[in-house]
Order: structure tokens, then C-alpha cells, then sequence
């Protein structure tokens, strides 16, 4: 590959190869711990209501 001449007049840093290592953290029972973390709003709650429920995406695998 021949690049242009303003490429080849960079001056490109150092690049290293790192590792990001990411805690191993995980629920056994997802069900369980959003009832729990809902209990103290319970009584708030009617039944049959719509409930919204936020989370982070990064390492959530969904299983049924």
C-alpha cells in the first residue's frame, strides 16, 4: 500500500497493548434482587401497574 505524502509526514505516537480487566460481579437471582429492591416502595405499588426498571447493558445476559 503506498500512502499519500501528508500520511507519511505523521508523526504517529507509541501505541501499547493494554488489558482492562472488568470485576466478575453477578446476580444468581435477578427476579430476587429486584423484588428486594423494590420492597420498600411496595406499599406505593397498586397491582397491575407499569414499573420501570433501569440498568446498565455492559455484561447483562439475559436468561429465561
Amino acid at each position: 500500500m503506498i500512502l499519500p505524502e501528508a500520511v507519511r509526514k505523521l508523526d504517529i505516537p507509541k501505541m501499547v497493548k493494554i488489558t482492562q480487566l472488568f470485576p466478575d460481579d453477578h446476580l444468581e437471582d435477578t427476579a430476587a434482587a429486584v423484588r428486594d429492591a423494590a420492597a420498600p416502595f411496595a406499599a406505593e405499588m397498586k397491582e397491575g401497574a407499569s414499573v420501570a426498571v433501569l440498568a446498565g447493558s455492559r455484561g447483562i445476559r439475559v436468561s429465561t
